[in-house]
């Protein structure tokens, strides 16, 4: 689990600052002038963030494999069936452990992009980089903790609500566990997953909306005075 406190840490440290540093450097009042200021650069942001924190929770799970390889001295077995590994005999997944390692890639880059859309949304309308990277951290502490201990809770909603639960998915995927949904049975990982991807599409569209709008969008044009910095 080393690879994803580091790769929590990273994103911590270049996702904090991303609209912070508008305003230490006050470019936020030039945007606000700009065509391209307001709603363009905010979802230039967004979608930069989520190609960064996907691509760090894919290269970290790259390394892992390759690590694992090197460890062992070994890379075969990857057509075996996952339920072969003792701590998978109760998956529901039905596939082989390369197909495993593909799928667990995808879940933790879908974990880290919800985290740091978090992180995104509390840090957007503090001036200063401080305060926000350390209630950042705080949570992250939290959440990590919590996501750790959720192993050993008997109620499944405990662990699946926590996005860190995906980054070190293997205690989501070991059991077939079921939680009621509206009279259905649903899989415990779906619903982790259908849930970290709502939490940060809602969070998204909040950044959205609260973004300070530009010249171009305040009623009047240009020859109106600026609303909000």
């Amino acid at each position: 689990d080393f690879s994803t406190v580091l790769m929590i840490l990273l994103c911590l440290y270049a996702v904090t600052t991303v609209f912070v540093r508008e305003k230490e450097t006050q470019m936020n009042l030039l945007l606000l002038t700009s065509p391209g200021g307001g709603y363009m650069t905010c979802a230039a942001k967004l979608m930069a963030v989520s190609v960064f924190s996907v691509g760090i929770a894919i290269w970290f799970s790259l390394l892992d494999f390759i690590g694992f390889c090197l460890a062992f001295h070994t890379g075969e077995g990857g057509e075996l069936p996952i339920y072969a590994i003792n701590n998978f005999a109760n998956t529901p997944l039905n596939m082989t452990l390369f197909q495993y390692v593909l799928l667990s890639a995808a879940v933790r880059a879908l974990g880290m992009w919800s985290f740091c859309m978090g992180m995104l949304a509390f840090s957007m309308k503090w001036k200063t980089a401080l305060f926000p990277f350390a209630i950042n951290l705080s949570v992250l502490l939290a959440l990590i903790f919590q996501g750790a201990s959720s192993q050993f809770y008997s109620n499944i909603w405990e662990k699946i609500w926590n996005p860190y639960v995906l980054l070190v998915n293997r205690t989501l995927f070991a059991n077939t566990e079921f939680i009621n949904c509206l009279g259905y049975p649903v899989l415990g990982y779906q619903a982790a997953l259908i849930l970290s991807m709502l939490t940060g599409f809602l969070l998204g569209g909040i950044i959205l909306r609260c973004y300070t709008r530009n010249q171009h969008h305040v009623p009047g044009g240009f020859g109106c005075e600026i609303r909000s910095l």
